[in-house]
């Protein structure tokens, strides 16, 4: 969940480009309705179109920057609780997810001493059979 989270931050559009876009795109809005307004043969009706269509123009990056910082605190919203979720697993300055980790390679490690002693124990347990039998060839040789 944390990586899609940090994906999703890493796609968002920075502050400085989406303002710029917006510049952009009002320059341009009023650099057309500037050429239209300047046209010495336009009409009145022309020109309420041109400043319509600006108008428009304008409540709709109004509508779409509104949007864009609904989404930036939608994002720090979503920052803060992973923050708080990653200050829920530090329980008295121990990482628990770092400890569990620890008890697990340190339970690994017990299976595998355990293991060589089993094996140690065998062993021994293969030897004491072999000097047994040996013992009871060396009885039986010796009450002939």
């Amino acid at each position: 969940m944390r990586k899609e989270l940090e994906e999703n931050l890493k796609k968002s559009v920075s502050d400085e480009a989406r303002e710029k876009a917006r510049a952009e795109a009002e320059a341009r809005a009023a650099a057309k309705l500037k050429a239209v307004t300047e046209e010495s043969d336009s009409t009145e009706e022309e020109k309420a179109q041109a400043q319509a269509a600006l108008e428009a123009q304008h409540n709709e990056i109004q509508k779409l920057s509104a949007q864009m910082e609904a989404e930036m605190r939608e994002q720090e919203e979503l920052e803060r609780k992973i923050k708080a979720m990653e200050s829920k697993v530090l329980v008295g300055g121990e990482n628990l997810l770092e400890k569990q980790e620890l008890l697990e390679r340190e339970a690994a490690e017990a299976a595998a001493r355990l293991d060589a002693q089993k094996a140690q124990e065998e062993a021994a347990a293969a030897r004491i059979a072999a000097v047994s039998s040996d013992s009871a060839v060396c009885n039986a040789v010796l009450a002939d």
